[in-house]
Formats: C-alpha cells, sequence, structure tokens
C-alpha cells in the first residue's frame, strides 16, 4: 500500500524546462493520471462556480437592461446586448442543468461565458455604441464593469492562471488607450483619472491572482487530503484483512472470528479472554515421522526447517483434501482432528484416509531416495475440548484423555501402518479393512484400558501425489539412490513446492506474478517489486478514487455534515477543531491587504479629498498593518514566540480591526467632500461646537463622484483577501460598508451626483450605477466567499478523517504486531513485519550453538481435568487452565524475564527458551552461559511460586514439573497452514525427557546445566539415566538456590574449556555404566 501523506506537497509540480512556465504551471500534478483525476473531482466545483457566474450575470445583465429602458427612451446597442447576453446566459444554465452536460463540455460552456464576459466590458466602453448624442463620456466609465469582469475570471471561471492574467492586462490597457485618444476631458483632470483607473485595475489584478493561487492551492490540497483519505481507509481494510488472514493462518476462522471481534472491539482484559468448545464426536489423528531424528543431525538449519515444511505442508493440503484440521507439530510430530468445527458422521473415515495417504506419501519418498525413513500413525475417536488458551505464544490446542490415548494408539503403532483404536473402528462402519494389533501385549496404558486396536489394511491404489519433482525420469531416481548422505538424497528428490509461512498474509504481487515458494529475490528485482508495489497501491487509490467520483459520494457524504445556510459544521467539536487550525496564508493576505491599503489611499489621495484625516488614519493602518507582518516574518524566523497565526480568536480580532480601519480611512474621507449636507466648507460641525475647521476647501472639491462608489469597491477587495474569513462575516462587512456608502451617493452628497449627471448626461443616473455595481459585487464577493470556505471546509473534513483513520490504522497494525508476536518471539515476527523481508520470500530458520530449553508442566492436572470431565465440567477445567498459562505468561513481561521467550504450550506443558535473541545469545563465555541458564533458573522458581499462590488462592493442589537442559537447536517456522515457530534437535528431546521423568515440585537438569550452575544452586544428583540416541546420562535435581555451607554435590571451578572436556569423559563412563535411578 502506497503511505498516506497527509502534508501537500508541492514537489508534485511538474518541472518545466522555461522558468516562465514552472511558474504557471507550479501545481500541475507530474502524474498526468493524477491530474486527470484531480480534473474529475475538481469537475463539480468549476461546474458550481460557472452556473454561480450565469446567474450572477442573468441578474446583472437583467437588472442594466431594464434599467436602460427606463431611463433611454430609445433602443441602443448597450440595452440590446445586456439582453441578448441574459438570454444566452439562461440557456447556457438550463443546458448546463440536462443530462446532455458532461465534463468535456465545460471547457467550451467556460470559453463561452468568457467571451460574453469580455463583450459585457467592451459593451461598458467610453465610445459610441448608438448612445444618444448628448451623452459625455467620462474615464471612469465602464471601469466597475471592466473591475468585475477581471475579478470574476480570476475567481469564478476555471480558467488557467495565464489567461485570466491576460484578461486583466488587456481590458485595463484597451480601456487606458480608448480613454487617452476619445475621451475630451481637462488635461490634468484626465490624468488625474487615468492614474485612479490603473490604480484600481492594479489592486483588482493583484487581488485577483493571490485568490486564484489560494484557491487554486486549496483545491488541489482537498484533493490530495482526500486521496489520502481514501489511501487511509484502503490500508485500514487491508490492515484489517491482514489482521483477518493472519488469525485464520493459524486458527480455525470460527475461533478466528471471535478473536478478531474482541481486537476490533477493545477492552481491558484484551487478548485474556479464553476461545474453548467442547465436541462430544471427533477423531483424533496422530502422526511421527520415524527414523527423522537420525537425518535431522545432518542437517543445516536451513535444510532441517525446509524439508519440514515440505513434508507437513503436503501433510496439511492432505488434510484439507480430507476435510481435517491440524492442530500442532512438535517436532517431527504431526496432530490432526476430523469433526470440528463442523461436525462430520464420517470424520473416522476421513481421518483415517488422511492418514492412509500420507503413509502412502511418506512411502513413496522412500522408494524414491531409499532414505530411512517411515511413518507411524495412530487414530482414535472421542470428545474434545479445544481452544486457545494464553496470552503469549497462541495455539490452536485440544484437550480430553481421548488425546492422551490417541498419542498411546500412535505409540504402540507399526511404522508404516495406520493404527486405529475400538472407537474408530466402530465409526468406520466397516468402510475399511482392518486386521488386529494385539497392542495390549507391549503397551501397558491399552491393557489398563482394556482397549482393542487394530491395523487398517492398505488395499487401495496409491494417489499420485506433487511431492517429488521429476518422477518420471528413472535415470535420475536411480542415481539419487547412489547418493551416500540421506539429507542430499532428500534435497534432491523433493519439489519443495510448499507454500511458504505467513504467505497469505504478507506477500504481495511483484511485477504483476506471484512470487513462487522458495523463490530468492535478489536486489535488483527487490527493487523493482518495491516499485511495482507502490505502483500497485498506487493504482488501486486511484481506482477507487475514481470510482467515488463516478457515484458522487465524496462531497455528498460532506455536504450532510455542513449546515447549508452559515457552512458550519453540525458538530461542534468539528466547528472548534476548524476554527483553532492554523491560517498557512496569513501573513500573505496581510501583505496582500498592504498592497490594497496603499492603493485606497492613493485612489483616494488623486481624485477625492486630501485631507489631514486622510494621512492620519492611513499611517495608522499602515503602522498597524505593517507591525503584524513583522510579528508573522519574526515568529516564522524564530525571533518572536508569539504566533498571532495560530489563535483563532485573535486572527479573528486582528482582520476585523485591519477591515474597519481601511474602511474608516476611505469612508471618513468621502464625507469630507465639498458640497455635502454633513459639513460646510468652513467647519466640520458636531451639533453646535465645530470639530474641524477649513479655511481653504479647494482640496475638498470631488469633481468625480464616480470614483467614491469605486473607492467602496476597492474596499471589498480587502475583505476577500483573508481567505478564512467566514463567508457570512464578509456579508455583514460589505453591508456595512454599502450602508456608508449608500449613505453619501443617496443623502449627504446626493446633491453632488445630480450636478455630475447634469453635466455628463449618462445613459443611467451616476448614483443608480452606483448602487448597481456595489450590489454585484457584493454578490460576486460573497459566492466567491462561500465557495472558497466550503474548499477549506472540505479540506479539513478529509483531512480529520484521514488523521482519524490513520490513527485507527496504527491501532490496528499494532495489534496486527501483537497477534504476530503472540504467535512468534518478536524477532521472528519483526523478520515476517519488516517490508525488506516480506519480498524476501526464503522460509525462516536459525541454527544456535547453544540455547537454554525448560519444559514444565501441572503433572496432576490430566488427573484433575479427566474427574472434571466426568461431571461434564471440561470447559470450566479449561478455563482454569487458562488462567495459570496466563500468569506463566505475565512473567515474561516482567524485565529480568525479558531475554526468555515462550515457545508454546502443548497440553499442560509449557516450553521456553533463553538464547535464541539476536542480541542476547548464549555466548561461549562462562559470564554469559551462568547469566543465561541464571535466567532460566529463576524463571523455572517463579512459575512453581505462581502454582503456590494458584493454590492457596483457589484452594488447588497442583504440583508443578519440570526439566531442562542446553545444547544446540535449530528454530524455525513451518507451515503455511496454521506457521507455527518451533525448536527441533535432541536438545528439545532431552528437555522434554528432563520433564517426562521428573518427581512433582522439582526441577531435573542434566549435567549441562549442573556444570556451569552448581556454585550458584544447590543440586541433588539422581543418577544415570538412559536416553534416546545419547546413552546413559547423569541428571540433578535443582534443590533450591545456594546457601551458605557445601552443596549436596560439589565440583571443582573448572575453565568452559575444562568442563567440556569433563563433560566428554563423563558421557564415556556412563556409557559404560548400567542404568540407575532415585
Amino acid at each position: 500500500m502506497e503511505p498516506a501523506n497527509n502534508r501537500f506537497s508541492m514537489s508534485l509540480a511538474f518541472e518545466r524546462k522555461n522558468r516562465w512556465q514552472r511558474i504557471l504551471y507550479r501545481y500541475r500534478f507530474m502524474n498526468e493520471e493524477l491530474e486527470a483525476l484531480y480534473q474529475r473531482y475538481i469537475y463539480g466545483s468549476r461546474l458550481s462556480s460557472v452556473v454561480a457566474l450565469l446567474v450572477l450575470f442573468i441578474l446583472l445583465t437583467a437588472t442594466i437592461g431594464i434599467l436602460n429602458f427606463i431611463f433611454v427612451s430609445h433602443i441602443t446597442v448597450k440595452n440590446v446586448y445586456c439582453m441578448a447576453q441574459c438570454g444566452i446566459s439562461v440557456l447556457l444554465l438550463v443546458y448546463i442543468h440536462t443530462k446532455f452536460m458532461q465534463q468535456t463540455h465545460l471547457l467550451p460552456v467556460t470559453c463561452i461565458i468568457w467571451v460574453l464576459c469580455l463583450s459585457f466590458a467592451i459593451v461598458a466602453l467610453p465610445v459610441d455604441f448608438g448612445d444618444p448624442p448628448d451623452t459625455q463620456y467620462t474615464p471612469a466609465a465602464g471601469v466597475w464593469q471592466i473591475t468585475l469582469t477581471i475579478f470574476l475570471v480570476y475567481s469564478l471561471m476555471p480558467l488557467k492562471i495565464y489567461v485570466s492574467i491576460i484578461t486583466g492586462l488587456l481590458l485595463p490597457v484597451t480601456h487606458s488607450l480608448i480613454v487617452i485618444f476619445f475621451v475630451q476631458q481637462t488635461h490634468w483632470l484626465l490624468w488625474r483619472e487615468i492614474t485612479a483607473n490603473v490604480i484600481i485595475f492594479l489592486a483588482v489584478n493583484v487581488t485577483g491572482i493571490f485568490v486564484h493561487d489560494r484557491c487554486e492551492h486549496a483545491q488541489r490540497r482537498a484533493f490530495m487530503d482526500t486521496r489520502n483519505c481514501i489511501a487511509a481507509r484502503l490500508e485500514m481494510e487491508e490492515e484489517n484483512e491482514k489482521l483477518e488472514r493472519l488469525l485464520l493462518s493459524v486458527f480455525p476462522q470460527h475461533v478466528a472470528m471471535e478473536m478478531k471481534t474482541e481486537i476490533l472491539t477493545p477492552h481491558e482484559n484484551l487478548f485474556h479472554n479464553v476461545h474453548v468448545q467442547k465436541y462430544d464426536s471427533v477423531s483424533l489423528l496422530f502422526a511421527d515421522l520415524v527414523g527423522f531424528t537420525s537425518i535431522s543431525a545432518q542437517c543445516t538449519a536451513q535444510e532441517l526447517v525446509k524439508i519440514l515444511n515440505e513434508l507437513f505442508g503436503k501433510f496439511d493440503d492432505l488434510a484439507q483434501d480430507n476435510e481435517c484440521l491440524r492442530v500442532r507439530v512438535c517436532g517431527d510430530n504431526y496432530f490432526s482432528v476430523c469433526g470440528l468445527p463442523d461436525a462430520r458422521e464420517d470424520h473416522a473415515a476421513s481421518c483415517v484416509q488422511l492418514a492412509l495417504d500420507m503413509v502412502n506419501l511418506i512411502s513413496e519418498l522412500r522408494e524414491a531416495t531409499e532414505v530411512d525413513l517411515n511413518l507411524r500413525v495412530g487414530v482414535h475417536t472421542g470428545s474434545v475440548v479445544c481452544g486457545v488458551i494464553g496470552t503469549k505464544k497462541w495455539h490452536y490446542d485440544v484437550w480430553s484423555d481421548d488425546v492422551i490415548t490417541a498419542g498411546h494408539v500412535e505409540a504402540c503403532g507399526v511404522p508404516g501402518r495406520v493404527h486405529i483404536s475400538q472407537t474408530t473402528l466402530e465409526h468406520l462402519h466397516g468402510a475399511f479393512d482392518v486386521e488386529p494389533a494385539h497392542s495390549q501385549d507391549s503397551d501397558p496404558y491399552m491393557k489398563s484400558r482394556n482397549m482393542d486396536t487394530f491395523f487398517v489394511i492398505n488395499n487401495k491404489p496409491r494417489k499420485s501425489s506433487s511431492l517429488l519433482r521429476n518422477k518420471s525420469n528413472s535415470t535420475k531416481a536411480h542415481s539419487l539412490k547412489n547418493i551416500a548422505s540421506p539429507v542430499v538424497r532428500l534435497m534432491s528428490a523433493l519439489r519443495f513446492s510448499a507454500e511458504i509461512p505467513f504467505t497469505q498474509v504478507y506477500q504481495t504481487l511483484l511485477d504483476g506474478n506471484q512470487i513462487k515458494p522458495g523463490e530468492k529475490i535478489r536486489k535488483s528485482a527487490k527493487k523493482r517489486g518495491t516499485a511495482s508495489l507502490q505502483r500497485s497501491g498506487t493504482d488501486r487509490v486511484n481506482s477507487q478514487l475514481s470510482q467515488a467520483i463516478a457515484t458522487r459520494t465524496l462531497r455528498k457524504d460532506k455536504r450532510q455534515q455542513v449546515n447549508p445556510f452559515t457552512l458550519r459544521f453540525k458538530k461542534s467539536h468539528h466547528e472548534r477543531m476548524y476554527q483553532h487550525r492554523e491560517d498557512s496564508s496569513f501573513a500573505t493576505s496581510m501583505l496582500c491587504c498592504l498592497v490594497t491599503l496603499v492603493c485606497a489611499a492613493t485612489l483616494q489621495a488623486v481624485v477625492l479629498p486630501r485631507t489631514l484625516l486622510l494621512l492620519v488614519l492611513f499611517l495608522v493602518t499602515f503602522s498597524w498593518v505593517a507591525t503584524l507582518l513583522m510579528m508573522v516574518l519574526g515568529n516564522k524566523m524564530r525571533c518572536v514566540r508569539c504566533s498571532i497565526q495560530r489563535s483563532s480568536s485573535l486572527r479573528l480580532c486582528i482582520m476585523l480591526i485591519t477591515i474597519l480601519l481601511i474602511h474608516a480611512m476611505a469612508q471618513v474621507n468621502v464625507f469630507c467632500c465639498k458640497g455635502g449636507k454633513l459639513f460646510t466648507s468652513k467647519a466640520i460641525e458636531l451639533g453646535s461646537n465645530p470639530v474641524i475647521s477649513f479655511h481653504h476647501d479647494e482640496h475638498l472639491v470631488c469633481e468625480m463622484p464616480e470614483y467614491i462608489f469605486l473607492a467602496g469597491v476597492l474596499g471589498y477587495l480587502v475583505i476577500i483577501v483573508f481567505l478564512k474569513l467566514a463567508a457570512l462575516i464578509k456579508l455583514l462587512l460589505m453591508l456595512l460598508m454599502m450602508a456608508g456608502y449608500l449613505v453619501v451617493m443617496e443623502y449627504s452628497h446626493a446633491g453632488l451626483f445630480t450636478k455630475f449627471d447634469e453635466l455628463s448626461v449618462p445613459d443611467i443616473p451616476t448614483h443608480i450605477k452606483g448602487i448597481v455595481a456595489m450590489i454585484s459585487f457584493l454578490l460576486t464577493l460573497y459566492m466567491h466567499g462561500r465557495h472558497q470556505e466550503w474548499t477549506y471546509r472540505l479540506d479539513f473534513l478529509w483531512k480529520n478523517q484521514a488523521t482519524e483513520e490513520k490513527i485507527e490504522i496504527a491501532e490496528m497494525q499494532n495489534n496486527n504486531r501483537h497477534v504476530l508476536c503472540s504467535l512468534l518471539p518478536a524477532h521472528v515476527a519483526a523478520h515476517f513485519i519488516d517490508m525488506h523481508h516480506r519480498t524476501h520470500m526464503d522460509l525462516y530458520s536459525q541454527a544456535y550453538f547453544r540455547v537454554g530449553i525448560l519444559f514444565a508442566s501441572i503433572a496432576n492436572f490430566p488427573g484433575f481435568f479427566s474427574e472434571m470431565s466426568h461431571e461434564g465440567k471440561s470447559v470450566d477445567c479449561l478455563r482454569l487452565l487458562h488462567r495459570l498459562i496466563a500468569g506463566f505468561d505475565e512473567l515474561l513481561m516482567e524485565d529480568r524475564f525479558r531475554y526468555i521467550d515462550k515457545i508454546k504450550t502443548s497440553g499442560t506443558t509449557y516450553m521456553a527458551v533463553v538464547g535464541l535473541r539476536p542480541d542476547k545469545i548464549i555466548q561461549d563465555t562462562e559470564e554469559s552461559i551462568t547469566n543465561h541458564l541464571s535466567t532460566l533458573l529463576e524463571f523455572y522458581f517463579a512459575l512453581r511460586s505462581k502454582v503456590q499462590n494458584f493454590n492457596e488462592t483457589h484452594g488447588f493442589s497442583f504440583s508443578l514439573r519440570a526439566g531442562a537442559h542446553m545444547g544446540p537447536a535449530v528454530a524455525g517456522v513451518i507451515g503455511a497452514k496454521q506457521p507455527q515457530y518451533d525448536i527441533f534437535g535432541s536438545t528439545v528431546n532431552i528437555a522434554n525427557t528432563m520433564e517426562n521423568t521428573c518427581r512433582p515440585d522439582y526441577l531435573q537438569v542434566t549435567e549441562e546445566i549442573y556444570r556451569p550452575m552448581y556454585q550458584r544452586y544447590d543440586f541433588q544428583s539422581r543418577g544415570l539415566m538412559m536416553l534416546k540416541h545419547r546413552g546413559q546420562t547423569n541428571t540433578f535435581y535443582v534443590v533450591g538456590r545456594k546457601a551458605a555451607g557445601p552443596s549436596q554435590v560439589s565440583m571443582p571451578n573448572m575453565s568452559t574449556i575444562q568442563w567440556r572436556e569433563a563433560g566428554v569423559q563423563l558421557r564415556n563412563s556412563n556409557k559404560r555404566s548400567s542404568f540407575t535411578s532415585s
């Protein structure tokens, strides 16, 4: 999955050779597919802007047309054009809302509207288009129409920035040239008006470019946040599926779903529930690879794990074909069950058929390689309680007396034959031919149970298997028999097509092809695989985004969370979070505001009264804005600690004060125009007291009243540069401004406009034009403000959702890691979690020169379980065992036992190993050996204390029996279906034997543990014991920690090398001694 990146990266911009093209296309995505998706994503937003523009033009042209009919006695070109444009706009609006409108039609429609905008501005130019003969054109004629057109092109029309810039330059230049060459005006007054026009055009272009740039930035950021949210959602779904696959790869489906539900609904005791269930009639299969122990002694770690994974992988395939469930593997033992989780009437027949298939498979391998390898299988039928116990190293297991019986049926069987019990025979209903096995003569357990057993006669044709490679090549098969090493023969004969553990969980597609099991990916291939994985993740995200765009669900879901009138979020906490977001464009807005302030003040000074009050207000406002800019810049340079961008309330106050100061500068200065009702030529009076007196009023003359409402338009632009200001607040501020200018035009200085109209004879009265102009700008800026605010709020919603989903992803990933670490040791889990190893589809195996192994079991729990089962409380008994094992698992969380790894729980036996961690292996030094073994022995004492405390708390009398040994071992993960981490080698068998032959409440160890630890702990010699594949071995009981005084058995202090030599001599002498036991 492609990593989701919340941050909108400007590095996605095109790399253009031409510097100007880099500027004009700096927001365009490098990826053409991503750019095409963005164009589809933004289509709805752009269409709504075009609709708003058409509605505005319909209202504006209809209003102007009606006014022309009212004030002009005959039909004019302007009147006809306005009505024609109104009609065309209506037709375009209707067409847009029909089913014929497509995304590809947006550009032609936009071009038509652009032409209409240009025509609207051209018709308003001070040129004779059949106007009344007495009309006098002024330099201000058409300025507000051109200003409106330029702003509309920048803000509401989906055009490229260079088209908008060209339009913003072309129209002012055309207007200025026409004014210079065709408008008759006093020379000194003409240049003042041209200067004023240039200032207005400059202000609207600067504001338009700023708004267009920020709007494009916000839209693309919202798109990226939308895409990131979808990517996060897909990643969360993938993690959810990964969790499910992970659980299903280890547990049966019904248990996996229960555990998944528990994980996805976290609570205080997460991973502490026990999932148990009872089944009254199932068949149990135990199988043992006879002869594999001697073969494994000649294998490397990789060869051992590879061979076992292949054999058990084939066993798993056969189990699946016969609808059986593999429960566990233990070394070279295989345990399967049939009849759960779904009950089956033919479970015994299916289990026996699986046993026959497994025997045939090994027979085929033995015949092809002549390796002394065989399979002994036992099948028994009975009831079980199954589930998952403990909080670490989970695995699905079954418990009952019948499980123990099935183990004995296998143990007293014959290699190459399927040995079944009387109960299984009764459930076969004659499906197989059998013969008596007479196992009571050789097995005391069978004799004590008075149980008859039978061998299944394998008289059915052998099924073909895919275990061997080149089966048809007899020459090659014959050559294998001439190879001396059985390991080489096995490695050469096996096909090695079994799946790798956790392949279904972590395997991905590389270059469109699935990685073959066992295939090693070279370094270059890993790079290609990583790039392909990223492309695959990108394609998936883009495909999902494309589908969401096509169904138009992206914005619909978000609109339901917003009040359609105020645009405020319906959820109060969302609104608080949105308001407290930092405004990244605040500094740029203030800079743009400063430019607009200078333009407004210059306009006032050029064509409107030049008063001392104007200068004072300008200096105050300029100082205010400049100070704020310096504070923002100082904060970015880390010279100023206070950040005014982060506080929403402070930011709002600053914006309102700035807008009102600029408005006050322009509004108060307009009131100073000569000829107003509120002021005399000699004094400004408030009541009967003069406030400001003037002795020379030439500078108060307003020869050009048209620039009064144009100054108001310029004041509007100050509001629009604050992009994060709410649209409703902008509307209220603009209404306040318009009210002030209406007072000027309709009351205080109405005579000024009347005298101007008498001289210029306009087609529509100037004050009416001013009202229309200010209302048009008010509606335009409000619609743009709503559009911009919706974009920012949409961006916030997507970013917030992506953040929340990323938190959920992190929790899910932690859960997945927790699950994996509950199945495997941490360093082994890292092998499968790390991406580098995910593409390296090799089996995990690791050889250790020495590890310390501890087996501990609740000695009298089987008898307790048998009694409880007869009372129908087997499930409660298993819950009790879960509490004991969970208590053992809690010890592993203690810092002193952090280097001990739990391997598994088998029945009531707990297996723990020290020395597996790569950073804490047992070195060939006395200090390392004694420290690790001390940790292992202390862990035994902690286990015994847990059992004692449990007995005291609940009134039981359970006893702990344990055995330990140190030696070489091989660790690996085996099986794609229900992968299991295990330890292999004779060291495991010896440690297990130490536990099986130990007395309750004791720990039995070999001389490999006694020799380095006799100075730290008290030991009691048990004597010599005959061990399989080892001979007679001296064993010891660990009595306790070393106390003052001589130990019961002492040994001189020797170096590690001397210990090793003494051990060899001791073993040689033990072989000549007879077996004794205490």
